[in-house]
């Protein structure tokens, strides 16, 4: 037999077991962290022996490099101490932790997603376990001793007793229980029409628990999320929780009490509570219970909570560990000692110095000022009580004197009691925290405290005596996080002794942009609020009545949306509004272009009636996921990609029935490469994306190659990612883009294909003037064409007669918002006209109507027929020379009015007919000196080639006789005969115009 030698075995052995260690590591730790840190230094907190805190526990802070560990700790870990037992304060994100470094999921993403979409994002960085050290003690001396010693342990930050805070309100007599004056301190009701909260949002009432049972808040609970963590070692579902005190419920009820008949309303009319029980039926709770609420509420999507409770308890490192892992906001009140925190500190509404997403607030009374001794009294044990207030820890005030709410029947048989105290100031802050995060879900602690301190009323009173200067106001909290527009400044009835003059705003939930028609445009799923607000009224003698139509439709005119709201002014000014808001929810819009008109209609008495209509438009717009689903998919490490069709002009488009893309205007469509989902390690992902655009017929008219490198840290680099098509050089046609991709990992390659379709065509240019050209009524006044009902009368040029005259609007040919070739007309007194395609203008110089299109410059220096008023408001016809032409693509409406029997009107005061009408102008010659037909040649003219009956012509092509009248249709035999049109052209066109006679 062969003999080896032992220590080279040996040696082999070795050197195969650390590869195996080696490989190991590489493939299953790549998150490893290291142990051997910079050790932290100690922090040592002084204890005052007269503040109230348990005597059978402390509250320890492991240090960042001991948390990390993740252990279970039980008494022997403080061999020093007396300790009886150990509770992790911090479990379940301890938990959550270790778990997501053992699945390799990468740190600091989201490790927690609830149905509203929270995130719950933790820093492994800042991360400290907070735990409960259960003492064999019964003394504040044994406390302090057994601080003393635990400091000495390795890897313990700090150490300090567990304090206790209390409630912050008194309880006085009950007077009027149903007047709620927060209600129009804070405007609450002008806030609701912009937003009334949402059941997806959660706040939780760390207080002394809520009564489920209470109609106000019955429907409010959320039994799922709601806790009894009294016993911080134990927390322990409360499905129906009570409260024996009644400060908890009073708190939620001021929060979203649901307003029952005989009820009272909170600031949010749709919320979900989570009853977080932290004080016992002596509104007293130990800083451990709050802790494991706050901890509790991290880890189930809680992201707004309430704590109307504090004490003289000292600086806490527990509390304030357990605050920085919280990613929600935090709302504190400010405590009632009637004291300033910057001097003697008020905890923890005092760590909102620290901290961005904490809110310190104090009370107010309902004439704005600061409830003092000489409002509250005295405690039982003879203390003054009244708002704290600090001009550097306390952030703003809010109601909190004298609040009628919810309350157990047990402590009241009406369930409503009146309350003082920061504790009923603070969940008005709160409320409007909801609101805030129910307008918008995207909004971050640090934001919603900004919106709200930053917004607030300025009170004199209050100056100095909290950061922001003043009170609560919740309507400008919500307009701050909208991005607001006006489209209409004012309108209404507008009489010498009476009047109701009111604007319109609209409210958008995130910011928007403006493209170059001036149109907001709409990224993302939100929602417009339209507001009706009273600018000023008076109203005499007879009532003032008005009824607003609301009505919303999309590119093609089509009805989405529509609603009413009456309006009226009583004989003493007062202004009701039926209904304020007109809400739009894009989510349910399409991409494109709307539409919204407002249409006013007001009397006073039988015979005063003025009407008003207003439009305004907006674009919608979001990301296209064309192509999904692709790349190195394995059942474990995988780069899944995407193609977006960008948002930058998808508002010119419309769908086939089964809903594919057409695109009706020359545009560029933008596709973006990207990342959708990325893992990886060990090994580096490689690959490509082809794309290839071909034509209806399989020719391929573009190409596109982008290379794709996914590194060990799972971080891509995707090189020439974006893919851009004008579609102005391309035929109408179906366009198909292929994707191919390829990926290789290791040695193995993965491949998969998909493709994205979509359609151009490009209807006939539009024939109008655009949004914004003002049109001169029969009385000469001017209004924008976007304004016109189709029940005007408008000034029109008679060329029989050469004189001015007017005529009704026949029909108003409207076409959709979108991209056009606009055509800017600039004539020498300044007068500027935006056309589209063509429209005709009465040229002096050649004393005829030409058509000023895209080689409109060939007539500049012409003069063109323009209607003014003189010194003595006279209206007289003069002239005015064409300039300069300027054309550019716009987004904007398209427009044009034909009016009866003239077919003219003037357009910001030039004499101008709408395009298509060639078959109807300048079929006689027109004296130069009255610019009117000449008698002699017209009288010729029909001599020659006659002229049609209705029935003649009714025969050859048949119409109704409105429209032969309305299109001096008798003339078209003779501009027939002089060859200027023919049957064909003229069919055609009443084709395109009958649907308006349908």
């Amino acid at each position: 037999m062969k003999r080896y030698n032992r220590a080279v075995v040996y040696m082999l052995l070795l050197v195969l077991a650390m590869a195996l260690v080696v490989t190991t590591i590489c493939e299953t730790t790549i998150f490893k962290y290291a142990q051997a840190e910079e050790i932290e230094e100690k922090e040592y907190s002084e204890i005052d022996m007269n503040s109230n805190f348990c005597v059978d526990s402390i509250l320890v802070v492991l240090d960042k490099n001991e948390s990390k560990k993740f252990k279970n700790y039980s008494p022997k870990d403080f061999y020093n101490i007396d300790c009886v037992q150990v509770c992790n304060l911090m479990k379940d994100t301890s938990e959550k932790l270790q778990k997501q470094i053992e699945t390799k999921t990468h740190l600091n993403k989201e490790i927690a997603k609830e149905k509203d979409c929270e995130k719950h994002v933790f820093n492994l960085e800042q991360y400290r376990s907070v735990l409960m050290l259960k003492l064999n003690t019964c003394t504040k001396e044994d406390v302090a001793n057994a601080i003393d010693r635990v400091m000495k342990v390795p890897g313990v930050k700090s150490a300090e007793p567990n304090y206790i805070d209390t409630i912050e309100s008194m309880h006085p007599n009950n007077g009027d229980l149903k007047y709620q004056w927060a209600i129009e301190n804070i405007q609450l009701e002008k806030a609701w029409n912009l937003c009334v909260g949402s059941s997806s949002i959660v706040v939780g009432v760390m207080d002394t628990g809520i009564d489920s049972s209470h109609p106000d808040l019955v429907n409010r609970i959320n039994n799922n999320k709601s806790v009894d963590c009294l016993n911080p070692e134990n927390v322990v579902a409360d499905p129906n929780p009570t409260d024996p005190d009644g400060h908890g419920t009073h708190v939620a009820g001021i929060i979203g009490a649901q307003g029952v008949a005989n009820g009272v309303t909170g600031v949010c009319r749709d919320i979900r509570l989570a009853s977080l029980r932290v004080f016992d039926s002596t509104g007293q709770g130990s800083h451990a219970s709050v802790i494991a609420a706050i901890e509790y509420a991290n880890n189930n999507g809680i992201s707004i909570l309430n704590y109307s409770g504090g004490g003289k308890s000292a600086y806490s490192n527990a509390l304030k560990s357990s605050l920085i892992n919280y990613s929600g906001l935090l709302v504190c009140a400010a405590g009632n000692e009637d004291r300033n925190n910057d001097d003697i500190p008020h905890y923890p509404s005092q760590y909102a110095m620290e901290s961005n997403r904490i809110i310190s607030v104090g009370a107010i009374k309902n004439d704005n000022t600061r409830p003092s001794q000489n409002d509250w009294g005295y405690d039982t044990a003879g203390n003054p009580e009244g708002s704290n207030y600090g001009a550097l820890s306390v952030d703003l005030f809010a109601p909190g004197d004298e609040i009628i709410s919810t309350v157990p029947a047990a402590i009241d048989n009406s369930g409503y009691k009146k309350m003082s105290g920061t504790s009923m100031a603070t969940p008005y802050v709160t409320g409007v925290a909801a609101l805030l995060k129910s307008c918008n879900r995207q909004l971050s602690a640090e934001q919603i405290k900004t919106l709200i301190v930053a917004n607030v009323d300025d009170v004199s009173g209050l100056h100095g005596l909290c950061v922001s200067n003043g009170k609560l106001n919740a309507r400008k909290a919500l307009v701050a996080n909208f991005s607001i527009d006006e489209p209409v400044s004012w309108y209404g009835y507008e009489g010498e002794s009476f009047y109701w003059k009111g604007k319109v705003n609209a409210y958008y939930e995130n910011s928007v942009q403006i493209n170059n028609a001036g149109q907001r445009i709409i990224e993302d799923n939100t929602c417009i609020i339209v507001e009706l607000e009273t600018v000023d009224a008076y109203n005499l003698v007879l009532s003032l009545e008005g009824m607003i139509l609301f009505t919303l439709r999309d590119s093609a005119g089509a009805l989405i949306q529509a609603e009413s709201t009456n309006v009226s002014v009583n004989l003493l000014n007062k202004t009701s509004i039926s209904q304020e808001t007109f809400i739009i929810d894009a989510r349910d819009l399409d991409v494109g272009t709307y539409n919204l008109t407002i249409n006013s209609n007001f009397t006073r008495g039988p015979s005063y009636s003025e009407s008003h209509i207003f439009n305004y438009s907006f674009a919608v717009q979001r990301p296209v996921e064309a192509i999904s689903n692709f790349g190195y998919l394995s059942s474990w490490y995988q780069w899944k990609g995407e193609v977006l069709l960008l948002n930058d002009a998808l508002y010119s488009y419309s769908k086939d029935s089964s809903g594919k893309y057409i695109f009706n205007n020359s545009t560029t469509l933008n596709f973006e490469i990207s990342t959708d989902l990325a893992f990886n390690a060990v090994r580096e992902i490689t690959g490509s994306v082809t794309l290839s655009l071909k034509d209806g017929a399989g020719s391929e008219v573009a190409s596109h190659y982008c290379e794709v490198r996914v590194g060990l840290a799972s971080n891509v680099t995707l090189s020439n990612d974006t893919f851009s098509i004008n579609t102005s050089s391309y035929l109408n046609d179906t366009y198909t883009l292929y994707l191919s991709c390829t990926m290789t990992r290791a040695g193995t390659t993965l491949s998969n294909s998909a493709s994205y379709s979509f359609t151009i065509d490009r209807p006939s240019p539009s024939s109008c003037i655009t949004t914004g050209s003002l049109i001169t009524l029969a009385d000469g006044t001017q209004t924008a064409v976007e304004s016109l009902t189709g029940n005007e009368q408008l000034l029109v040029w008679d060329m029989l007669n050469g004189t001015f005259t007017s005529a009704p609007i026949l029909f108003m040919d409207i076409d959709p918002t979108t991209t056009y070739e606009v055509i800017t007309l600039t004539f020498s007194d300044g007068t500027t006209v935006n056309v589209i395609d063509e429209h005709a203008f009465f040229d002096t110089t050649l004393n005829k109507y030409v058509f000023l299109r895209s080689d409109a410059s060939q007539y500049i220096g012409h003069y063109f027929a323009k209607q003014i008023l003189d010194g003595d408001n006279n209206m007289i016809q003069t002239t005015a020379q064409l300039v300069d032409v300027y054309i550019e693509e716009q987004i904007t409406t398209a427009y044009s009015p034909v009016t009866y029997g003239h077919l003219c009107y003037y357009v910001n005061g030039m004499l101008s007919m709408p395009g298509n009408t060639e078959s109807f102008i300048n079929i006689f010659d027109i004296d130069p000196t009255i610019m009117s037909y000449d008698e002699d040649a017209m009288a010729q003219d029909i001599a020659t080639y006659g002229l049609y009956t209705y029935e003649e012509f009714n025969n050859i092509i048949p119409l109704p006789q409105i429209v032969f009248d309305a299109f001096n249709g008798q003339y078209l035999k003779v501009a027939i005969g002089k060859g200027i049109t023919t049957l064909q052209e003229i069919q055609a066109l009443l084709n395109r115009y009958s649907i308006f006679f349908v």
